[in-house]
This record gives structure tokens, sequence and C-alpha cells, in this order.
């Protein structure tokens, strides 16, 4: 049986792991931080400042979503370091926000005495 050069070039991934590369071996999501950095630093060529200000900010974007797009550190890419930096950032602000409000009970705290409210029934939760 043979097969049709078009049918024999087609790959299916064979891990749901690994990432499906669109182009210029990147995936979607990493393809699309590059190009985004590529049109903005068009765009700031294109903007009115001072020629050195568009230059050097230009070639920063350039070379920064270049860089989180193909650099690769412990066999993970940048993009995706930064993302999980990120969101332990994120996370820990989040859980220290939720500390910051506790106070433990007691009247030599600074918190609310828990033990000096009056006991009683608990209140009813419906009709």
């Amino acid at each position: 049986m043979t097969v049709s050069p078009s049918l024999s070039r087609l790959r299916f991934s064979d891990s749901l792991e690994a990432e499906d590369t669109v182009a210029f071996g990147l995936p979607l999501g990493r393809l699309a931080l590059v190009g985004s950095g590529l049109a903005t630093s068009i765009g700031l060529l294109q903007s009115p400042l001072p020629t050195p200000v568009r230059l050097l900010g230009s070639v920063l974007l350039v070379t920064t979503s270049a860089g989180l797009g193909w650099g690769r550190w412990e066999g993970v890419s940048l993009a995706r370091w930064l993302w999980f930096g990120a969101r332990f950032q994120h996370r820990l602000l989040r859980a220290r926000g939720r500390r910051r409000g506790w106070r433990p009970a007691g009247p030599d705290r600074t918190g609310p005495d828990l033990a000096a409210r009056r006991p009683g029934p608990p209140a009813r939760l419906g009709p």
C-alpha cells in the first residue's frame, strides 16, 4: 500500500503532556507572546518618542519576548517559569492578606475578645 506524500508528512501528537508546535518551533501561547512583543516593538518604533528611546525600547522588547519564547531553563520554557512565579507570588500575597485579618481572642490581645461574647443559641439559618 502506498501512502501519498501529503499524508506521510502528517504527524499526530502522541503525548498529552508535550506541547504542539505551531510555527518556528513554538506552541501557540509562546508564538503569540513573541508576535505581540514584535508588534509592540514596531508600534514603539513608529511612536513620536525620541529616537534613542524608541530604539532602546524596541530592542529590549524584541530580545525579552524572544528570550521568553525560545529560552529554556531546566527543560522548561522561560515563559512558563515566569507564569509559575507570578502565580506563586499572587497566591502568597492572597494568603498573607487572609492571615493579616486574623487575631487570636483574649483580653491581652489586640483582636476581638471572642470569649466575652454572650452565650446563647445559634442563629437560625432559614424559615
